[in-house]
């Protein structure tokens, strides 16, 4: 009969811990015997790690170095990752474990989490151009990650904040000093059009001393406004001027975003035309009817018009509005009484040139004198000077 110190009575003992085990044996005839063993356990499997986070988030810079002793023979491990070596490198964050086996079949188990740093987080503020060569801030931003940052811009500078002029897409990358980075893209726009403008003037001249001065644009809707000397101001696209200079007119789009500047000059020309006579005074012969004026020397050409006006009866046969007009004559009769010296009537009788000379009556009291707009003397008479008066414009 076997009594065990673990009160069991079989001969033999499987599935036993570690200890110390006591046997007593005894026969028929009551006859005893005692045995004891001590049962000692195998160097239990040990596991130690030591991790890294990953350095940016979502990057597999993470790591795990894992420690193991103890157990029988050779160790086995087994990841949660499907991994078999010992130690993890690259990896994402995350919850890793691993069981380790020795050549007994005995295991351990150990866990461990990797935990991402806070995500950068890059924001880019922009303004739109307003108008083609415009300039607009392009703002960055960015938080969590670690400092110092530094950046790179898609058009190659390496600011936090830049200057635009042009419409496109910027790109910004920023790394912090653990290597991380973030990228962004900010577009810009244009948001007006720049009106083309096209100015007109009239000039002011002796005779025109207002004038209209006009603006146009290929924008509709553009609104202007006007200004020049003397506190010139107007909003009208044709305004009505009356002084020359320079006038300057600001052109507005519809959307009110881009402006253009004209200037326009309104030119003077008051300057009056030279007039220059071969002479103030031209006599008409008595032998013949008419005269050639000569103005040649006064203003000529396309620029101006000449017109010739007679006064006291004269007459201009042709070539009024040229430098050298023909000019005629008309005839009078005037009737005197010679007693007195006095002039009864005077009577226009046309231009016959048969009548050439101043007649008397017989009785000496009642004449008539026949002149024409010349100086001329005739039967002892001299006629009065009434030559007409040719005027040049």
């Amino acid at each position: 009969m076997f009594s065990w110190s673990n009160n069991s009575s079989l001969e033999d003992l499987t599935n036993l811990p570690s200890g110390t085990y006591s046997v007593l044996t005894t026969d028929a005839n009551g006859c005893t015997a005692t045995l004891f063993e001590t049962l000692t356990d195998p160097q239990a499997i040990v596991l130690g790690l030591q991790s890294t986070d990953p350095k940016c988030a979502g990057e597999a810079s993470g790591a795990i170095d894992l420690t193991a002793s103890g157990g029988t023979g050779n160790l086995i491990f087994t990841w949660s990752n499907n991994s078999s070596i010992e130690d993890l490198n690259n990896l994402i964050s995350g919850t890793y474990s691993v069981l380790t086996t020795d050549a007994n079949g005995c295991t351990a188990t150990l866990s461990e989490t990797l935990t991402d740093p806070p995500a950068m987080l890059l924001v880019l503020q922009k303004t739109d151009l307003n108008c083609p060569g415009d300039s607009a801030l392009v703002d960055l931003s960015v938080s969590n990650g670690t400092t110092p940052f530094t950046f790179s811009w898609s058009t190659g500078e390496t600011t936090e904040d830049i200057f635009v002029s042009q419409a496109g897409n910027y790109t910004a990358t920023v790394f912090d000093s653990n290597g991380c980075e973030i990228s962004e893209t900010a577009s810009i726009s244009i948001i007006g059009t720049v009106p083309m403008l096209q100015l007109t003037t009239d000039t002011l001249t002796c005779q025109q001393t207002t004038g209209v001065i006009s603006v146009s644009s290929n924008l509709p809707n553009t609104s202007f406004l006007w200004s020049g000397a003397n506190g010139f101001s107007s909003t009208l696209s044709a305004p009505t001027i009356s002084q020359g200079g320079i006038f300057t007119v600001s052109a507005t789009d519809p959307l009110g975003a881009c402006t253009a500047i004209g200037s326009i000059t309104v030119p003077i020309d008051t300057s009056a035309p030279v007039v220059s006579l071969a002479s103030d005074l031209m006599e008409i012969p008595c032998g013949q009817n008419s005269i050639t004026i000569s103005a040649v020397g006064s203003s000529n050409g396309p620029d101006f018009s000449i017109q010739w006006t007679a006064t006291n009866g004269g007459t201009i046969l042709s070539g009024g509005n040229t430098l050298s007009p023909e000019c005629g004559e008309r005839w009078f009769i005037r009737y005197f009484d010679f007693r007195f010296d006095q002039r009864l009537f005077s009577k226009q009788i046309g231009g016959d040139r048969s009548i050439r000379s101043a007649h008397r009556h017989s009785n000496g009291r009642l004449g008539a004198l026949f002149w024409r707009n010349e100086w001329c003397r005739s039967s002892g008479f001299e006629s009065r000077r009434h030559g007409s008066v040719y005027v040049l414009y």
